[in-house]
């Protein structure tokens, strides 16, 4: 009797209510709050160098898919343009050009799927091509590369297009990315990669082995892709073929979100961990302060420098898998935390 005495006893106080996070240091780091989005995570950023301004798609209160803008330094919110009807195809499915000029992002309907565009200081919308499954953007936003299921869900063709009017086939492919001048274009072929040259469509292989890239850029003569894998983080160089690693030792990085800066050397990237929990059962805990980390990580210095952090009392992780975005000049970053998009300054990263 006393034996069972004791074991409910202790059973009670594992499953103790929550503890009060009050009685923890709540105090952060996150920035200036400079918009709120309608949908609790998920969204992608892009920020503008012609207008300086940071750029989603979001669904507004009436379920119709808008575009949005927003100034940091004012703190002035625009709709680009709207769309009834329709839903978002995968807000990872966005691109902005280079030059700043032109936000692009797909769709879905009853019918399928649709590329849109809309010129940011214009905020003009145009309908680019339907049937979409990827894209890529030129870096002075005349060209759309795009690509399109063919026979089956895992074979593409790819086209590239001008703003208005002018497609131009290039056989099978998946499209990357452009080269600085736009004249090339840096494709996947099943388990190969080439080069085509946009005019002609006369293709240059690689022998660059096959692997997913979750991010790929083109800077000078330099083709590269982007990826991690687990806590290691990967720079494959394409011509000629290498590969840089690192391994910043973060607890829980999230690969899923995360930004390269424009010369590929400098990557911001979410870790998290949970600060304090409780038992909700013999085996299992349930994590009542959550903290969520950005930080820099300088592929050449090997530096690793957290650059902002939120604690966020009874959150679930994947509150924290949001865009995050450099501005133009690299001395700011976006993100979204929650439903609120943040601006931070950016401290200096050993180069």
């Amino acid at each position: 009797m006393k034996l069972s005495r004791v074991f409910l006893l202790l059973f009670f106080f594992s499953c103790k209510l929550p503890t009060d996070p009050d009685d923890l240091d709540m105090t952060d780091d996150r920035g200036a709050v400079v918009a709120t989005t309608n949908s609790t995570g998920g969204r992608h950023l892009v920020w503008s160098r012609a207008t300086n301004e940071i750029l989603w798609i979001d669904y507004d209160r009436s379920g119709d898919v808008v575009a949005q803008a927003v100034n940091p330094s004012t703190f002035e919110i625009r709709t680009l343009a709207s769309y009834s009807g329709v839903g978002l195809y995968d807000d990872q499915h966005i691109a902005l050009s280079d030059d700043g000029e032109c936000f692009a992002f797909i769709l879905r309907d009853n019918q399928g799927s649709s590329l849109n565009a809309v010129l940011v200081r214009t905020g003009d919308a145009s309908l680019i091509t339907t049937d979409v499954h990827s894209f890529v953007i030129s870096p002075d936003h005349r060209l759309f590369a795009y690509a399109y299921p063919s026979y089956s869900e895992t074979e593409y063709n790819v086209e590239v297009c001008a703003l208005v009017g002018g497609e131009k086939a290039l056989g099978a492919g998946r499209p990357l990315c452009f080269s600085p001048t736009g004249e090339e274009l840096l494709i996947a072929i099943d388990t190969m990669y080439a080069v085509v040259n946009v005019s002609s469509g006369q293709r240059r292989m690689l022998a660059t082995p096959y692997h997913y890239g979750q991010l790929y850029a083109w800077v000078g003569s330099d083709m590269c892709s982007f990826y991690v894998v687990g806590n290691q983080f990967n720079v494959t160089h394409f011509e000629p073929y290498w590969v840089e690693t690192m391994e910043p030792g973060l607890s829980n990085a999230d690969p899923t979100f995360f930004e390269w800066s424009a010369d590929c050397r400098t990557a911001l990237v979410w870790s998290t961990e949970c600060l304090k929990s409780h038992s909700v059962g013999l085996f299992q805990t349930k994590c009542d302060v959550l903290e969520a980390n950005i930080h820099a990580l300088h592929l050449t210095s090997k530096e690793v420098r957290r650059v902002a952090f939120a604690r966020i009392a009874t959150a679930k992780e994947s509150s924290t898998r949001n865009g995050i975005v450099f501005s133009p000049d690299e001395r700011q970053i976006a993100y979204v935390l929650e439903t609120n998009v943040y601006v931070k300054d950016l401290p200096l990263i050993t180069p």
